[in-house]
């Protein structure tokens, strides 16, 4: 049984009904980070009860759309009808105005939107087809998310690639990262996006930056999390690669045994040493994280098949800090000493005689002050080295 989970319901309702879906095709838009496209519709065209009716289109970190249910505008509607973000899925509420848009014959003249602090004429000609495209008998123009005056101007004169909302953690809007740690069945399959502010990681640092991306400050905020993800669900994935034009961040799990080509030791068995090795499964592992500093989201994608969870054998840290003050002490001589001393310490059940001598031999590399003589006292203090080299070193002799 998993010990995480990531499972929230999305951020925008889908349609079930392709028609309403948002596609180039109707609103001739790209997906845009800190932007969304309104697609409006007069009663002249509508396949939507007879009657007006706007669809809003919002990019997901996957370089597509998300998109709510078609609101549908009554043409009995007494002055603008007004959407709140609870029916949009935006930051605040937007306005549609009918003008001609119920008349048989209507060319969308009086009709506009209104968002924030700007008003879009459908009836006009906007930047070109920058902002609105082609008008029919429906009309898509394209806004941002934040007004420009909501972007703070810093230090050099510029304005911030975030607007000032972001500068402060806020409410969870989408899948919550604290609901990453529940139960999960056997089999780990979903696409989830999280708040980047409220991840238990250093994000604050992590800001848009023009014609720049921050990959230091990334690949720390990344690795923190990978490490989280481990701790807290027990198995350990490992970063394979970095995929900076999509900014995504893909690991495998550290026991998969996809590609991974068994292992042969050269070594025969009865001269091996007490080394273990990793246990390898079939768990057909992916975890990709896609951050995205316009948005402040992060795209989490994982699909995991569960299996006996990673055991980690490096050396606790308590256990490492005894072994320290040992292995500096003039009381203690020998790495054997020091292994039946922590041999009754609880946390050092897992640690093998192998990583005792390392840390000892590190500490006291020199044995004496001709190389020939110290390697051959320091052979000598571990039974296994002693036992494989005491031929060779008695065939060698002293050197010339």
């Amino acid at each position: 049984m998993y010990t995480f989970k990531i499972a929230l319901p999305a951020l925008f309702a889908l349609s079930a009904n392709a028609l309403f879906d948002c596609n180039k095709n109707q609103h001739a838009f790209d997906p845009t980070p800190g932007k969304f496209v309104v697609h409006f519709t007069t009663a002249r065209d509508s396949h939507y009860n007879n009657e007006p009716w706007i669809r809003i289109c919002v990019p997901n970190n996957s370089g597509s759309w998300d998109n709510v249910d078609p609101l549908g505008i009554p043409c009995d509607t007494a002055g603008p009808k007004k959407f709140s973000p609870s029916q949009t899925g935006l930051k605040a509420d937007l306005k549609v105005g009918l003008g001609d848009a119920c008349d048989g014959r209507g060319t969308m003249k009086g009709s506009y939107l209104e968002y924030k602090t700007v008003t879009i004429d459908l009836h006009g000609n906007y930047n070109n087809g920058k902002t609105c495209g082609k008008r029919d008998h429906g009309r898509s123009c394209q806004l941002e998310i934040c007004a420009i005056d909501e972007f703070l101007v810093n230090k050099q004169g510029k304005r911030n690639a975030t607007c000032k909302r972001h500068s402060n953690k806020r409410s969870l809007e989408v899948d919550d990262w604290e609901n990453f740690i529940q139960d999960q069945p056997e089999i780990l399959d979903g696409k989830y996006t999280v708040n980047l502010d409220a991840l238990p990681v250093n994000s604050g640092s992590l800001r848009a930056q023009e014609n720049a991306i921050p990959r230091s400050e990334l690949n720390a905020a990344m690795r923190d999390l990978a490490e989280i993800i481990w701790k807290e669900g027990e198995f350990r994935f490992t970063h394979k690669a970095t995929n900076w034009p999509s900014l995504t961040y893909t690991y495998r799990c550290s026991q998969d045994a996809m590609g991974t080509k068994k292992y042969q030791s050269p070594v025969e068995p009865e001269k091996r040493r007490d080394g273990r090795r990793m246990d390898r499964f079939p768990c057909e592992s992916k975890l990709r994280i896609r951050p995205c500093l316009h948005s402040r989201t992060l795209a989490v994608s994982i699909h995991h098949k569960w299996h006996t969870p990673y055991e980690d054998a490096r050396v606790p840290p308590p256990v490492l800090e005894l072994i320290n003050s040992r292995v500096s002490s003039e009381s203690y001589k020998t790495a054997a000493e020091i292994t039946r001393e922590i041999r009754a310490v609880p946390e050092a059940k897992s640690v093998s005689r192998h990583q005792v001598y390392y840390l000892w031999r590190k500490a006291n590399p020199q044995r004496h002050s001709d190389p020939f003589a110290s390697a051959t006292m320091l052979l000598a203090e571990d039974s296994d080295s002693q036992s494989h080299y005491a031929v060779a070193l008695e065939a060698t002799g002293t050197c010339p």
